[in-house]
């Protein structure tokens, strides 16, 4: 009943509008109460809550010693030179495992003099713990191969621009490296990367066929008449000429995921 209260004076601002006496005789059968359960309400809400953030908010800023929180990618590729990279894990996010030696020094100690319980619970303990560190050591190996083999396969691309780009598919990543394809579909899940330019991209980049054709529509459009905008139909054809091709439905569709608007839009804009 008070936090239904406390909920209804929230909504209805009556202790802004000094409405008290409305909500005394609707919800509290015993008036003398009321103020004394209004008290400690009164005292620590604020109907202007804000009017305290631009005050503190310099001060706040001031004493904030980290930087705002940004994506951190699982790795990296690296331009070592001589028109080589070299994939390189997110130390932060895997690391080498190993079980403590503290624990394994402490168990050899006491194996001895243990009874046959205890040491089969430690044995049964230690067994599960290894095959932990071995199945995220292994994951951690696995990612990084397949990372290897597909920036390998995409070196033209990261030296001489999107005409070079080949999307790859998961079962020809697979054989690469010598796994399955749920393999490799597990181990590339939710994962992104970090390109030598700074950009960081979902790996889900690397098997996008749409790619290439997009940066082309880029150059396409940029290079169009602002008083004749392009239609659809026009830039197949100019993507034609430069050895690409799709449909008109599919041309419209990777410019409106592009964010650019139609022929006719971009022409009222630019006429403004």
């Amino acid at each position: 009943a008070i936090d239904f209260l406390i909920l209804q004076m929230i909504e209805l601002e009556v202790i802004k509008k000094e409405e008290k006496e409305t909500v005394r005789r609707e919800f509290l059968s015993h008036p003398h109460k009321f103020q004394e359960l209004l008290e400690p309400y009164q005292e620590n809400l604020f109907f202007s809550p804000a009017q305290f953030f631009e005050a503190s908010l310099g001060r706040e800023a001031e004493e904030l010693e980290s930087p705002l929180p940004f994506l951190v990618p699982d790795a990296e590729i690296l331009d070592v030179g001589r028109n080589s990279f070299e994939v390189l894990l997110t130390p932060s996010l895997y690391f080498q495992l190993t079980i403590n030696e503290e624990v394994l020094s402490f168990y050899r100690k006491r194996k001895k003099n243990t009874p046959e319980r205890e040491k089969i619970f430690w044995q049964e303990k230690l067994e599960e713990a290894r095959e932990v560190v071995s199945c995220l050591n292994y994951r951690n190996q696995l990612l990084l191969r397949v990372l290897d083999y597909i920036v390998e396969r995409e070196k033209d691309f990261l030296l001489r621009g999107f005409r070079h780009f080949v999307p790859l598919t998961q079962k020809e990543v697979a054989e690469g490296v010598g796994v399955s394809v749920s393999a490799v579909c597990q181990v590339l899940k939710e994962k992104s990367i970090c390109f030598p330019d700074g950009v960081v991209r979902s790996v889900k980049f690397f098997f996008d066929s749409s790619y290439p054709v997009k940066e082309m529509m880029k150059l396409i459009l940029a290079q169009e008449a602002p008083h004749r905008p392009l239609s659809d139909r026009e830039i197949v054809k100019e993507l034609e000429k430069k050895g690409f091709h799709i449909a008109r439905r599919t041309c419209a569709l990777y410019r409106e995921e592009m964010g650019v608007l139609p022929s006719y839009l971009r022409k009222k804009l630019k006429e403004k």
